[in-house]
């Protein structure tokens, strides 16, 4: 999934059209963006100079892939029971494609996230994060992000917006269709049913229920190489095995440019904390790193 150069002088030109479409909705990230985590998380990114990127099927809303699906299926069936016969024939074989490979594609995807917020003051993600006022949220310039991670690691990874609009996502999908459909007018069917599981799968990860909308939320993914065979671990959370990838930084100044902490009511010491953990790793940059404070009042639950 890395390279869209080689794969677009592959495609046939309805599919290219379609599939440069949904990379331009990804291709211009907010200047900011936030990754909210506790305190263990933070003091890990930072000692660590790293992040770890949770597999996608180990991420908070198991439901994710399902969801995605549910939506592609039925874009299907809507079209197939909208359409003439000839026409009906041809997306009966290619929704039948797609679930064909949708699960197999979900068994062997080796897709690992990071998940960032637009909003530094996200009231949910505080709650989620900070209960206590004691949650953090680091502030990242994309650009700045995937220039501080090595060149290598950086060709497989990629920010993928999160669509929430049931309309927007509906839309995207129809569009696929109509593409493999005329792709179909041109070339040998196999050779478009081929192209069917790639068309798709990054919807798998960018389709989330409207009811998250607020979080504006757009995704770091690595996809896995056998290269980076050393970055994948295992780890536990809430007594639960989950499977993450490393993405180390190699910059000697931090990546991040913001560093805001939840309204905990000790601003003072938690300030003075936060400026030694910082000074501590980056000594000659450490106050390059604005720190504020979560300004909104939070009530312990």
């Amino acid at each position: 999934m890395g390279d869209d150069a080689d794969y677009l002088r592959e495609l046939p030109t309805a599919i290219e059209q379609c599939w440069s479409a949904w990379r331009d909705l990804h291709r211009t990230p907010p200047d900011r963006l936030y990754h909210y985590t506790d305190a263990d998380g933070l003091v890990g990114i930072v000692n660590s100079q790293t992040f770890w990127a949770t597999h996608w099927h180990y991420v908070n809303d198991v439901l994710e892939g399902r969801y995605a699906s549910g939506v592609i299926l039925d874009t299907f069936d809507s079209r197939i029971g909208q359409s003439p016969p000839e026409v009906a024939k041809r997306l009966i074989s290619l929704r039948d494609t797609y679930r064909a490979n949708a699960g197999i594609q979900a068994a062997l995807a080796q897709v690992h996230i990071v998940c960032f917020c637009q909003d530094p003051n996200l009231l949910s993600q505080w709650r989620a994060y900070g209960a206590d006022g004691d949650g953090f949220a680091l502030g990242f310039s994309p650009d700045a992000l995937l220039r501080a991670v090595d060149s290598e690691l950086a060709t497989a990874m990629k920010l993928f917006k999160v669509i929430y609009d049931a309309a927007d996502q509906r839309a995207l999908v129809e569009n696929s269709i109509d593409a493999l459909l005329a792709a179909m007018n041109d070339h040998p069917a196999q050779d478009v049913f081929d192209r069917v599981p790639r068309l798709f799968a990054e919807m798998a990860f960018c389709f989330k229920h409207s009811a998250f909308a607020e979080e504006e939320e757009w995704r770091l993914v690595l996809f896995a190489h056998p290269n980076f065979a050393d970055l994948f671990h295992v780890r536990t959370r809430h007594g639960r095995l989950v499977p993450y990838a490393e993405i180390p930084f190699r910059t000697k100044s931090p990546p991040y440019i913001d560093l805001v902490h939840g309204p905990t009511l000790d601003v003072a010491n938690t300030r003075r904390a936060l400026e030694l953990l910082l000074a501590k790793k980056h000594p000659s940059s450490w106050n390059e790193v604005g720190i504020s404070r979560f300004e909104a009042p939070l009530r312990p639950r």
